[in-house]
């Protein structure tokens, strides 16, 4: 018998899933991610000074982002993320599109370009977070984007591995 293979109780989220789960978050507006920006900004202000890393400075880089974010430590995780979702799935996008540049003389180049290109295209209509968090948060995030992905790229830079 030929069946998808799933794990047992394993589902796709559907619609009304990610709206109930969106109760859970606070509304991302543009204010909001705004305030998280400043927060995250004074966060890696502290880790990218020099000296030694550690618990204690990340225990203060936290006390700074929120101070300057003025939200409680739940609502920065909580558009922390999102924040991470979208900008893990715009870098998704930009690994999809340096595939594309490798792909020159390959066999089956235009097939595998026209699959990399759709792929990006399911990505970058960020249907999984248009459900869970509605087309007014996605394009907060959308206007936000360089800032936003010049932050994730910093924190990645900065955190003590």
């Amino acid at each position: 018998m030929n069946r998808p293979t799933q794990t047992q109780g394993a589902r796709p989220m559907d619609a009304s899933d990610a709206r109930t789960l969106a109760l859970a978050t606070p509304p991302i507006t543009g204010p909001l991610l705004a305030q998280w920006i400043s927060g995250q900004r004074a966060f890696l202000s502290v880790l990218e000074e020099e000296g030694p890393a550690g618990a204690d400075r990340l225990a203060a880089a936290h006390g700074r982002a929120l101070a300057a974010s003025g939200l409680d430590a739940q609502v920065f995780a909580q558009v922390e993320s999102v924040v991470r979702n979208f900008c893990g799935i715009l870098t998704t996008a930009q690994v999809l599109d340096r595939k594309v540049g490798q792909l020159e003389g390959a066999v089956n180049e235009a097939d595998e370009r026209a699959r990399i290109a759709s792929e990006r295209d399911r990505l970058l209509a960020l249907t999984p977070l248009r459900q869970r968090h509605g087309d007014e948060a996605v394009e907060a995030l959308g206007a936000a984007s360089s800032e936003l992905m010049d932050l994730h790229a910093r924190l990645h830079r900065a955190m003590p591995r």
